[in-house]
């Protein structure tokens, strides 16, 4: 194995090892030391390629972020109803909550690192697939007609405002799940269908 590849190697067990353990014991609960004991690997070599657990995250989330572009991608190239491709692309984001929490809340929080050298290009690629996803949701939202958030001159808002009350609807029905049931007598998932259908039917404008 040349150079290139064994680092390439390296990078994808270490990364792997961090992912595995911030699902098991949380972001701020891992340490570094753990990390290169999962990847059996020394500490020195996680620093030769990474500069610190933060970036560890942040490599992670641009990767679930490419994921997440090549499932709308895929979704707006099937045969779907109006509704149901809504409910699909919602579920999306459900299931990146359910599988990889640690990059969800990482992708609210504000990107504030101070990165140097070659890593400060992550934060722009992060910057890309943010981009990128807020223009494939516009344009879905556009070719299915949920436009009503689109009043005014900027329909980036619109966007905007729709898939972060997607994005609170899932936290509410996982966080609250108990309280919904105790209330409401239905599940998370119910409460969660019940809220996408609301919305949809709230933006969509029949022709």
């Amino acid at each position: 194995m040349n150079r290139e590849r064994k680092a390439e190697f390296n990078k994808a067990i270490i990364l792997n090892a961090a992912e595995e353990l911030f699902q098991q014991k949380g972001f701020d609960n891992t340490r570094i030391d753990e990390i290169a004991e999962k990847a059996e690997i020394s500490k020195a070599t996680i620093y030769s390629y990474f500069n610190c657990k933060e970036e560890l995250l942040d490599r992670l989330l641009h990767k679930a972020l490419q994921n997440i572009i090549e499932q709308i991608k895929n979704c707006l190239n099937e045969k779907l109803g109006n509704g149901e491709y809504f409910r699909k692309i919602c579920n999306i984001f459900v299931n990146f909550y359910k599988t990889n929490q640690v990059c969800f809340q990482r992708m609210l929080q504000p990107l504030d690192a101070n990165y140097q050298g070659p890593t400060s290009l992550l934060y722009e690629q992060i910057a890309q697939d943010t981009h990128e996803i807020n223009a494939l949701l516009y344009n879905a939202m556009k070719k299915y007609n949920v436009t009503k958030f689109f009043q005014g001159d900027n329909p980036d808002k619109g966007t905007f405002l729709m898939w972060t009350t997607v994005i609170g609807t899932i936290l509410i029905s996982e966080r609250k799940a108990g309280f919904i049931k105790m209330m409401y007598g239905i599940s998370a998932e119910e409460f969660r269908e019940f809220s996408f259908r609301q919305l949809y039917e709230a933006s969509v404008v029949e022709k």
